[in-house]
């Protein structure tokens, strides 16, 4: 969690940099050598002094990491300090572009930090969240004042927990990671949650209470009926980060086609993952990664559907409760998304 709060002095695309290296880090992703990474080749850290010779460092883990092997602490710490080497490099750089720069100068009216060094001076999330608001509050009164009585919420996050979501294919892990990370605190013993609202939703309050299987359920059946989603990826966004920063594009193209090779889990098997580990005492993950039950896995070759079109969004006629042994092409109710969405069965009347 210490590699978390150098992210409010980062400049936007050094933090799309640091996403690939971060992701593995914070999920410890079993990647096997189905890729080239002969080209790859290890470097001594010592040796690596500028921005530039980092920006690829992820690729040198991934070589040297990958296999059937889970990072082991010491690889982790490893990656941290090289992460925090990276932003020390990065330092002198510009912190923050904006259309109004002026907002990230704004001082609290008690504490006189500025807006863009609240992260710097609290360590807790919710509180740092809890200033920023009162802030912009200050400044929504000053601007819209017929608005000063609404209700005003913030959404605070770490570009990690953004990550981890938009790698997963299955919408109930994604939406699981949602639980995770604004649990990450009261459930798995972390320094602080890793994205929330402040102040939290009364309803959200509530329903983060569940347990997670529970949680699943009670959103799944609100937002798709239970039907699992294969969650799409904006085409737009892949060909910008190829072109922002194609190390970032080629570990995710990486892990989305390690993914597809191993299979997605079933519904139920999300349900009843077994979640990671963490030591509070040590400061150390004891078990990383979920463990998801032994069985049938949704392939995209049974579904008769390519890389692309998985890629952009599959709903599927299964939920939690359904017990099948293969998804298949029957299953598929819709292909796509948005205006773009192809249904593969009749609309019933």
């Amino acid at each position: 969690m210490k590699i978390y709060n150098r992210w409010k002095g980062m400049k936007k695309s050094a933090k799309i940099g640091l996403v690939g290296s971060a992701v593995y880090a914070a999920t410890s992703l079993a990647l096997p050598a189905f890729a080239n990474v002969d080209s790859v080749k290890p470097v001594n850290l010592e040796q690596v002094t500028t921005s530039q010779q980092t920006k690829n460092i992820y690729e040198i883990k991934l070589a040297e990491y990958t296999g059937d092997k889970k990072l082991t602490s010491p690889e982790i710490e490893e990656l941290d300090k090289l992460l925090a080497q990276y932003l020390e490099l990065r330092k002198n750089k510009s912190v923050i572009k904006s259309e109004n720069p002026e907002i990230f100068n704004r001082r609290h009216m008690k504490l006189g930090i500025r807006l863009a060094d609240l992260g710097k001076k609290i360590k807790d999330n919710i509180e740092v969240a809890r200033r920023v608001r009162e802030i912009l509050i200050d400044i929504r009164n000053e601007r819209t004042p017929q608005w000063s009585h609404s209700a005003y919420y913030v959404a605070f996050y770490f570009m990690v927990g953004v990550a981890n979501s938009s790698l997963e294919f299955s919408s109930y892990n994604s939406l699981g990671i949602i639980w995770d990370g604004c649990n990450a605190d009261e459930r798995y013993g972390m320094e602080s949650c890793i994205y929330n609202y402040e102040p939290l939703p009364p309803i959200l309050n509530m329903m983060f209470k569940l347990e997670r299987p529970l949680w699943l359920d009670r959103l799944t059946t609100a937002l798709t009926g239970g039907l699992l989603y294969l969650n799409h990826f904006e085409r737009e966004t892949l060909e910008s980060m190829k072109k922002r920063s194609y190390g970032i594009y080629d570990t995710y193209i990486r892990y989305f086609s390690w993914r597809l090779n191993q299979g997605i889990v079933l519904p139920s098997q999300s349900v009843q993952a077994v979640p990671p580990k963490y030591n509070k005492e040590t400061g150390q993950w004891e078990r990383m990664g979920f463990e998801y039950p032994k069985g049938p896995r949704i392939h995209h070759e049974d579904l008769e559907l390519g890389f692309a079109d998985m890629m952009n969004g599959v709903l599927l006629d299964i939920n939690h409760k359904s017990k099948v042994e293969k998804v298949t092409r029957d299953d598929v109710i819709s292909i796509g998304h948005g205006l773009q969405t192809q249904y593969l069965r009749p609309e019933k009347e």
